[in-house]
């Protein structure tokens, strides 16, 4: 079956620099680049520029969440949840 990754993130941290944000977006593709499908959730957000950070590591823009509240959050989960039960389900 496909493997899936879900990475979320709140903005804070290490990733606030160029180098990071290139290193960040490159290991994305490496992943997605070994056929390992990418979840991205993005909690609180504040910059736009992260977002789309977040929105570019995903698989498909689809397949970012933004999630403003602890209930967006665990909507975004329960629809991640949703997605990876129906592909399986379809085999």
């Amino acid at each position: 079956g496909t493997p899936y990754l879900v990475y979320n993130g709140d903005g804070y941290g290490n990733f606030n620099t160029t180098a990071s944000d290139n290193l960040m977006l490159e290991i994305c593709e490496k992943i997605k680049n070994s056929n390992m499908f990418v979840f991205t959730v993005g909690f609180k957000l504040q910059q736009a520029s992260m977002k789309s950070k977040m929105e570019q590591c995903a698989s498909s823009p689809e397949n970012y969440y933004d999630a403003s509240s602890d209930a967006q959050l665990s909507e975004a989960y329960k629809a991640i949840a949703r997605h990876i039960s129906a592909v399986h389900l379809s085999k």
